[in-house]
């Protein structure tokens, strides 16, 4: 019967005699339940003993129940040490039987728990001293002295406490910059067998302390004493993203409603003045906060509970205009108020939807983080936006506080425009968040994580590349958790389907923490929808209805529909007029509202108008017709590339009307008038080659850039440029120009 029972001890060490052995202490089995030959059943108490060979290895603590375990631990890794542990199977205090068993003790780089920080990867074994508990058998979190770590998936044996005495082993696991241990073995030690632990400290922040949390100051206690909430972000009973400003440092507190205990959850809810139940924190409150320092690619505060509440004054919101917020031009962390018409939602966030797209005019915003249902709001509905800007990912975002309907006598916001997107050269981040029609030309469809098979909605994320414009590409982006309806109907075009589409703009420059100039690394079109699509094998090349050289021929009055290749236009107010050709032909637009964006020279339009000659000046009268994007694959042959001069005619023949030029050191000869910005025109007569031509400037429509030059200009430098052929009549006189400099680049004369 001894021997029944010594293999039940076998039974449960033989795991230590393999290849993995042990790093530290390991429960023993100290009684076996044995039935004899004659039915009853005997209790074996199972003694156990090590040899003086191995005590510097394994010792059994003074209850009999622990082999202690210390590991032949360097920083260098030391060498494993084959043991042996004894056991004594006893009845009524008499052996009966006993056998050894073989026990590998496993030597692994003993580090102190800041060493690994300075690691990626691999595993470790350390001492730490237990500093509390995040969520269910989720994360344990130890510390030494400033230092502190997250156990992830740990296995945790001995009712493990707040403040045990703990060795850790685990493979050191980089998660989003948090620097965790996964999966986590803790044994629990002796204070006496760690005596280099230094008592974990709490991380204060203060209005005289304000530290950058940087990756090794994670995992530890962290306490905020007296920060003004400056944003809100999510409901009730979900999880909950605070902005907490102490000082200039703004900190984010993050309560996961899944993991946080639900006391600590409840103090982010409070009663405020004259209300009867309790809600949410919000703006312009002070509250004291602890919680573990973390981090999900920034730093954060976790597990976090409300020490010290007190209510807030209503905040004071600055007024300030979608374009100027487009246009950085304000502080972070600060509440303001703003007007805008709702434009749409991103479909599939869910209800109540959290989120939506507003426009004022030609410049979009993503409003986030809003507590209501925004789909309360209908498309078309102009409403005031109280909240607070942040960048994600290059990608303005402004999280409402508060959404309400402006009144129509209120509205100072002009309404959306949806704009044509024409290419992303010229695409700037004022463009972002504004409405958009796009007609392109499917180049690659979407597919599951790249194993070349048809996406299925709620399983991935999908891009659809499309050539846009002068051939050009850009992403239509449909998460996994998209309508389902919308997401399969891209799911299904295949490459050289025509499709015409609207959705917004958004900029997506992973982990760009700034407002970057460069757009195009990350535009893609979002929540987008499928207007029309034409299957691949039934596109048929469009012809225009009138050629550039039947506009410019036309009529005053007669309609006008037609395809020629943008050239240039005056671009910051596109009214003033488009440039569009076609071989040795070029014509003008003239007003105007919805203007395509993002165009680059090449891409085709589509120009429906009215023939409006001006003294002597071809142009298209478009107020009441359109300008339309076309990919280039769309467009008939017999449409061919504009021509481009580089030298002038005699006083610029009228058949060089609207004409491209593109001119290098022209001397200026007179400036007859010097052009002042948005204040008055400007006249400047320069020889090229060995004809004089008038450059004419007007006050504004132009970059900024052009004004900027021609201030520091004087008679006998040279002017290098692109511009188009113009006119002027005046008493039945022609004066031909040049119009709509741009590229302008001056040389001083020598």
């Amino acid at each position: 019967m001894a021997k029944t029972a010594l293999a039940q001890v076998a039974a449960s060490l033989s795991k230590y005699s393999t290849a993995t052995g042990t790093t530290g202490n390991f429960a023993l089995i100290t009684s076996s339940i044995v039935t004899g030959e004659d039915g009853k059943d005997y209790t074996f108490t199972i003694v156990y003993s090590v040899d003086a060979a191995y005590s510097a290895y394994m010792a059994i603590s003074e209850d009999g129940k622990t082999c202690k375990v210390s590991a032949p631990n360097t920083v260098t890794g030391g060498t494993d040490q084959k043991c042996k542990i004894h056991a004594s199977a006893q009845y009524n205090s008499t052996e009966y039987g006993s056998q050894d068993f073989n026990i590998l003790v496993k030597a692994v780089t003993k580090y102190a728990l800041k060493d690994v920080y300075s690691l990626s990867s691999g595993s470790v074994s350390f001492n730490a001293i237990v500093t509390g508990f995040y969520g269910t058998n989720y994360q344990l979190m130890v510390g030494d002295g400033d230092y502190g770590m997250t156990l992830y998936q740990f296995t945790a044996y001995d009712g493990i406490a707040v403040g045990d005495y703990v060795n850790v082993s685990g493979t050191v696991s980089p998660y989003s910059g948090l620097i965790e241990l996964k999966p986590a073995t803790v044994t629990k030690i002796a204070a006496a067998d760690a005596p280099e632990l230094v008592t974990p400290t709490t991380l204060a922040i203060t209005a005289t302390s304000t530290p950058t949390i940087v990756t090794n100051m994670a995992s530890r206690w962290t306490s905020i004493a007296d920060g003004l909430v400056t944003s809100v972000a999510g409901s009730d009973g979900a999880n909950l993203t605070i902005k907490v400003k102490v000082g200039t440092a703004v900190y984010t507190v993050f309560e996961n409603s899944t993991y946080c205990a639900a006391a600590d959850y409840a103090t982010f809810k409070q009663t405020r003045s004259g209300a009867t139940a309790a809600s949410l924190i919000a703006v312009n409150d002070v509250i004291s906060v602890e919680g573990w320092s973390s981090f999900y690619t920034d730093p954060q505060l976790v597990g976090a509970k409300i020490t010290k509440w007190t209510e807030g004054v209503a905040p004071s919101d600055t007024p300030i205009t979608i374009a100027n917020l487009a246009n950085v031009g304000w502080k972070a962390d600060t509440s303001y108020s703003l007007q805008g018409f709702v434009t749409g939602y991103y479909s599939g966030i869910g209800t109540p939807k959290n989120g939506m797209f507003i426009s004022d005019g030609a410049y979009g915003l993503d409003v986030y983080g809003y507590t209501g249902d925004c789909s309360a709001f209908t498309v078309g509905t102009c409403v005031t936006v109280v909240g607070v800007p942040t960048i994600f990912n290059g990608l303005i975002e402004f999280t409402a506080n508060k959404i309400s309907v402006t009144a129509t006598t209120d509205i100072t916001a002009k309404a959306a425009v949806t704009a044509e997107l024409g290419g992303i050269t010229g695409l700037s981040n004022s463009d972002v968040s504004r409405p958009v029609h796009v007609t392109g030309i499917v180049s690659k469809t979407g597919t599951e994580n790249n194993k070349g098979t048809a996406p299925v909605a709620g399983t991935a994320n999908m891009n659809v590349t499309l050539s846009i414009g002068a051939g050009e590409s850009i992403n239509a982006y449909l998460p996994k958790w998209f309508d389902a309806t919308v997401y399969n109907s891209f799911a299904a075009l295949a490459d050289g389907d025509e499709v015409e589409l609207t959705g917004w703009l958004a900029n997506y420059k992973s982990k760009a923490a700034t407002w970057d100039a460069d757009l195009h690394s990350g535009v893609q079109v979002v929540s987008p929808t499928i207007v029309k699509t034409t299957a691949a094998a039934s596109i048929a090349k469009i012809t225009p209805t009138m050629t550039i050289a039947g506009a410019v021929a036309a009529a005053k009055g007669v309609a006008v529909d037609t395809i020629g290749f943008y050239q240039g236009a005056y671009l910051t107010n596109m009214y003033q007029g488009i440039f569009l050709g076609d071989g040795t032909s070029s014509i003008v637009t003239y007003k105007g509202a919805a203007f395509p964006i993002g165009m680059k020279a090449g891409t085709p339009l589509h120009v429906v108008g009215a023939s409006a000659p001006f003294n002597g000046l071809p142009e298209l009268d478009i107020s009441a017709g359109s300008i339309a994007v076309l990919p280039a694959a769309l467009v008939a042959d017999t449409v061919v590339a504009p021509t481009v001069n580089t030298t002038v005619s005699a006083a610029l023949a009228s058949g060089d009307l609207n004409h491209q030029f593109t001119i290098t050191d022209a001397v200026i000869k007179t400036i007859s008038k010097a052009v002042v910005a948005n204040k008055t025109d400007g006249s400047y007569v320069v020889t090229i080659g060995t004809q004089d031509v008038t450059l004419f400037v007007k006050k504004s429509a132009l970059e900024d850039s052009v004004y900027t030059t021609l201030a520091s200009v004087a008679v006998g430098g040279k002017l290098s440029f692109t511009a188009f052929g113009g006119q002027y009549v005046s008493n039945s006189v022609a004066t031909y120009q040049l119009v709509a400099p741009q590229a302008l680049t001056y040389t001083p004369a020598a």
